[in-house]
């Protein structure tokens, strides 16, 4: 499972072009501000990553697209302590687009 990018396209990109008869899933991981969340920039990001991999793959469309590793980046918070993590809940009120958009 690859390529693990977390917004260095390069690295995403790469993984498609040069290793996707290696991988039989994609994953992505990526801590977002809250206002990309709020906003739909993050579901945009998640998008054009799965499109550049179904344009470029082949075989992508039978191959999984996991979100191994997600959080909000907020300054002055770590991943241990911002208390936007402690809501187990906060990105499905916060953004129903998560749900909802295909």
């Amino acid at each position: 499972m690859g390529s693990d990018h977390s917004g260095g396209e390069d690295w995403h990109t790469k993984t498609v072009d040069q290793l996707n008869n290696v991988f039989g899933a994609y994953d992505i991981h990526r801590y977002a501000s809250e206002n990309e969340v709020r906003t739909g920039a993050l579901f945009n990001y998640y998008r054009e990553s799965w499109a550049y991999a179904l344009t470029k793959d082949p075989k992508a469309k039978d191959k999984p697209l996991v979100i191994a590793e997600a959080g909000i980046f907020s300054p002055g918070f770590s991943a241990s302590n911002n208390p936007l993590h402690l809501d187990s809940l906060w990105p499905w009120r916060s953004c129903p687009a998560i749900l909802t958009k295909a």
